[in-house]
């Protein structure tokens, strides 16, 4: 027998899901999902969708609720945190500070750059951009801090929808 789990799964706390904590596990179970890893977004740059959002005491107040209510899927609790080289100290300290069971790093960032923007691919060939991405994937992953690395694939996808709509390298 299979066991599903999902350890990359974000509620509205995020910002980019409008499902509550209960939702996401009632979907999850209705997919046979039985272990789930509510991992929100956690950002520490002012003007972000995510900055500030995230209260350890109220998700865990959910969880345990969404647990009472969902007694067949195990529910825990991480975050999803941007890799920024100056905040890994707060992240680290962050990571020891709050009883958490998951820690995913992303890259949505390089060189002061989102990697989804335009202006991250603008005036330079792709792969110089895509290279730029992963050294810092590869950096993030040196840090040795978080559990797991989330979508390597991040810069690819915007890459590949300049490609496709005909407008890298134009300005």
């Amino acid at each position: 027998m299979y066991y599903f789990v999902d350890y990359h799964c974000h509620t509205r706390v995020s910002g980019d899901n409008s499902q509550t904590m209960e939702e996401l596990v009632c979907s999850a179970a209705e997919r046979g999902v039985r272990e789930i890893c509510i991992t929100e977004h956690f950002n520490f740059m002012p003007g972000t969708y995510c900055f500030g959002r995230f209260s350890y005491r109220e998700e865990d107040r959910q969880r345990r609720q969404t647990a009472s209510l969902w007694p067949g899927i195990r529910i825990l609790l991480g975050l999803e945190m941007d890799y920024m080289p100056d905040f890994m100290p707060l992240i680290r300290q962050i990571g020891r500070d709050l009883p958490l069971d998951y820690y995913i790093g992303s890259c949505h960032m390089s060189n002061g750059r989102h990697v989804w923007s335009d202006s991250f691919f603008e005036g330079r060939p792709m792969e110089e951009a895509y290279r730029e991405y992963f050294l810092t994937v590869a950096d993030c992953v040196r840090e040795e801090t978080f559990d797991t690395i989330a979508h390597f694939d991040w810069a690819k996808r915007k890459g590949c929808e300049l490609k496709h709509s005909g407008t890298h390298g134009k300005r």
